[in-house]
């Protein structure tokens, strides 16, 4: 059983690790082609805030 909990988990890591590159220059073709790249730089998502 232990062997197959450590070769399901060493198979997911590795597709993980080959297709990390892939995914991201797909996003980056993604925000390029659509010419949207979305930051929220006035939001306040701490939940420790004061301030109403």
């Amino acid at each position: 059983m232990m062997k197959v909990i450590a070769f399901n988990w060493a198979f997911k890591v590795s597709v993980e690790i080959l297709f990390t590159p892939m995914t991201y220059a797909i996003v980056r073709w993604l925000k390029h082609r659509e010419n949207e790249d979305w930051y929220d730089r006035h939001t306040n998502f701490t939940p420790f805030s004061l301030k109403d």
